[in-house]
């Protein structure tokens, strides 16, 4: 079944939020908030793509979890 997301749409994802770590940590100290962040946000999104990977995932059994998650992702793709 298709929902629209991918592994590929996830591994996106997760490759931008790595990027934007790097990035942040090698800005000034004024910018040390925003490394923490995203370094947060790629951690999760790396629970995310676990749960993707898991067919048994609860994420993938309700609709509508399903539904907002490939409107989500979706959006992101566009964005990158």
């Amino acid at each position: 079944m298709s929902f629209g997301v991918s592994l590929s749409d996830i591994h996106l994802i997760l490759t931008l939020a790595k990027d934007t770590v790097q990035n942040c940590r090698h800005a000034p100290n004024d910018f040390a908030e925003a490394s923490r962040v995203s370094q947060s946000l790629y951690l999760m999104l790396e629970g995310v793509q676990a749960e993707y990977q898991n067919p048994d995932s609860p994420l993938l059994k309700d609709d509508r979890h399903r539904s907002d998650f490939a409107i989500h992702f979706k959006k992101l793709r566009n964005f990158a």
